[in-house]
């Protein structure tokens, strides 16, 4: 995949510059309404693997008390760089979340050749290390992120592989090739995940989708011309979801890469949505999902579970609200 240049290019010069998100124009009409109008850029690196990252968090106006915010972990999927999220972790830390996106590299299998690869792919060791890696950065008055994250109200957001290993950290799996050890367990922080072009599946296109025993609320967001995870699996994937809350969106037009700043032709399927309007709705439709359930937002609590199918636009949602509603 090659790289579109990021509106504010510059901000990933400097380890920290700020950029305004200054997203108006062609949008569709579901994602506006942003909530913060700048975000800043933090490059940095996660000491216990060494993974560059970058962090997206919103700029508070002057009038507005410095107040905390929740934390996310943006898991990218097989072999895309963290810079193709830059458009779509922008959009969604401007909704009140520090967003970190790691490049995280390593050797892996795969499962059609049999042969060792090295690439880009998440597993889930990475929460506890980005976690520790945001406790430290509170502890450190010279970071631009210390005092400003809430890491006791934490989400997982992924991409492909990446909602793969979300899913499997939310219900304490320990799965090959993704899970080091022979257990894991799910951080007591984690309340909620968000994944796009992501199936559950016992093994690579299997058709085997087992029940996913989630602890948290979790949402699943696909792309009507998704080529690499289907419309079709990502369905029968959230009918495994066994505890609301849950949620399943579907935006119309989108392929497997709607959520990256370019297309790839690693999707045999061409997107019939232009992807900047893709990046902005899929943003929303997390950031909404999240803001419901990490800030008790009750006009996004009711965005997902009051509209339930009916939403004034093109997307359609099927959502089970929490058992108490």
């Amino acid at each position: 995949m090659q790289h579109s240049a990021h509106r504010s290019a510059s901000s990933f010069v400097t380890s920290l510059a700020l950029v305004a998100s200054g997203i108006t124009g062609g949008q569709p009409a579901v994602a506006s309404s942003l909530i913060y109008e700048q975000v800043a850029i933090y490059e940095t690196t996660i000491p216990a693997t060494d993974d560059p990252a970058s962090i997206y968090y919103p700029i508070p106006a002057e009038n507005v008390t410095t107040q905390s915010f929740p934390l996310v972990l943006m898991l990218q999927g097989a072999f895309v760089d963290k810079a193709d999220y830059s458009e779509f972790s922008e959009r969604l830390a401007s909704y009140g979340f520090v967003v970190v996106v790691p490049n995280h590299e390593r050797s892996v299998l795969n499962p059609q050749t049999g042969e060792q690869v090295v690439g880009f792919a998440a597993e889930q060791r990475q929460v506890y290390d980005v976690l520790d890696f945001i406790e430290m950065q509170e502890a450190d008055s010279t970071s631009p992120i210390a005092g400003i994250v809430d890491r006791d109200r934490f989400a997982l957001v992924g991409h492909s592989l990446g909602g793969y290993v979300g899913i499997s950290t939310i219900q304490g799996s320990c799965l090959p090739l993704i899970c080091s050890g022979d257990s894991f367990q799910t951080p007591p922080e984690l309340d909620a995940g968000v994944f796009y072009g992501t199936t559950f599946e016992a093994a690579p296109q299997s058709g085997v989708f087992p029940p996913i025993e989630n602890a948290v609320p979790l949402a699943l967001i696909a792309g009507s011309e998704d080529g690499v995870a289907s419309y079709d699996r990502v369905i029968t994937t959230y009918e495994q979801i066994q505890n609301p809350p849950a949620a399943l969106i579907l935006v119309p037009g989108a392929n497997h890469y709607g959520i990256t700043n370019e297309n790839s032709d690693r999707d045999p399927n061409p997107p019939l949505l232009e992807q900047s309007e893709a990046i902005a709705t899929i943003a929303h439709w997390a950031g909404q999902f999240l803001r419901a359930h990490l800030w008790d937002d009750a006009a996004a609590f009711e965005a997902i579970y009051g509209a339930n199918g009916e939403v004034n636009s093109p997307v359609q949602i099927r959502a089970q609200p929490p058992l108490s509603e």
